[in-house]
């Protein structure tokens, strides 16, 4: 009976044999998935195969026993996708280790690959040259913006200079505000400005007077001097001379002295002297004064061309005991004013002015 209860026992429960082999099955169809999955990974290690676990530890294994399926079960935690991210040349990939019970020995996050690139050493990098020539000149292009806008660029800053994002912009406000915010609305403020100021200096700031001389006329004369002993012969005459003077101010004016300078309008010899004093010159208006004139003129030589100019215009009976020659015209004299003014003269104003007029001597 020993040899025939082995069969009926087998008979007798079916099960228990199918359950072996299925368990058998199941474990060898497990291991060949993780053979398959880690060949695909590239990871042939036998260290990470998993091994199937007896039968009767598992709650999941022992329910393969009932209607298992031919194909292997999922295991019991799951399976991450697996992905990967290759470096690009003379990059490389820095290992992380796995946590407890991940099926991947060399990463628990293989999406992550990314994080896990590093810059290869600096004998290794790429130099300024060999740089793409788009991010290069988009380097250049935001350097050039930088330093034209007044950005920041002083050596604390380590800002990328291919960051796009908006950065503050401090020292351009600041120069903003300086600047003119709208060119009409400058342009039009500056104008106003200077046309105020004009208005200002123009009605304020007095002016020298407009001088020209209005009349020369004798009032003593002409005296001549002829000593043929002495060696002296010349002419004098005293004249009266009226100015004029054309105020543009808007207020009333004092000239204090006006210089006069007479000169021969031929020869530019000076042959007198003349002054007008204190007066008063009222504003948008012209005014005469009176002031005096003094024509001298002596040689050592009776035979001086101005001298012999002098006395044929104004005495014809020249030398006295001559014959009477008759006038031959005026004196034509080139006038030098200078102009004193006390109330403009802290303004470094000392106008001169030059003008030409004439002196009529009388008739015998």
């Amino acid at each position: 009976m020993g040899e025939e209860s082995t069969p009926n026992s087998a008979a007798a429960n079916p099960n228990a044999m199918g359950f072996d082999d299925r368990n058998r099955g199941a474990q060898t169809s497990r291991m060949s998935y993780y053979a398959m999955q880690m060949k695909r990974d590239g990871n042939t290690s036998p260290h990470a195969m998993p091994t199937a676990s007896p039968a009767g530890r598992s709650s999941y294994y022992a329910s393969l026993g009932q209607g298992a399926s031919p194909q292997p079960a999922p295991p019991a935690y799951p399976s991450p996708e697996v992905s990967y991210m290759y470096p690009p040349p003379g990059m490389y990939v820095m290992p992380y280790a796995a946590y407890p019970g991940s099926p991947h020995p060399y990463g628990a996050y293989p999406n992550d690959q990314s994080q896990q690139l590093q810059q290869p050493p600096a004998e290794d990098s790429a130099t300024e040259s060999e740089l793409p020539e788009g991010k290069d000149s988009r380097s250049q292009d935001r350097l050039k913006q930088e330093a034209e806008s007044g950005a920041d660029t002083t050596a604390g800053d380590s800002s990328d200079p291919l960051d796009e994002s908006p950065k503050p912009k401090r020292k351009k406000q600041g120069l903003r505000r300086l600047m003119c915010f709208a060119p009409k609305v400058c342009a039009g403020v500056t104008f106003g400005v200077l046309l105020a100021l004009f208005l200002i200096l123009f009605f304020t700031i007095p002016r020298a007077p407009n001088i020209s001389i209005s009349l020369l006329e004798v009032t003593g004369g002409p005296y001549v001097t002829y000593e043929r002993e002495k060696l002296d012969y010349g002419l004098d005459i005293r004249a009266n001379v009226t100015v004029m003077a054309k105020s543009g101010n808007f207020y009333p004016l004092t000239i204090n002295k006006i210089t006069l300078e007479g000169y021969d309008a031929d020869n530019l010899i000076k042959i007198g002297n003349g002054t007008v004093k204190n007066f008063h010159v009222r504003p948008q208006t012209n005014s005469y004064h009176n002031g005096t004139f003094s024509l001298s003129y002596h040689s050592s030589d009776q035979n001086n061309k101005i001298l012999n100019g002098l006395y044929s215009r104004c005495t014809p009976s020249y030398p006295p005991d001559g014959p009477n020659k008759g006038k031959v015209g005026n004196i034509n004299i080139r006038m030098l004013a200078d102009i004193e003014i006390d109330s403009i003269k802290w303004l470094g104003i000392h106008p001169k002015i030059a003008v030409n007029t004439e002196l009529i001597c009388p008739d015998e």
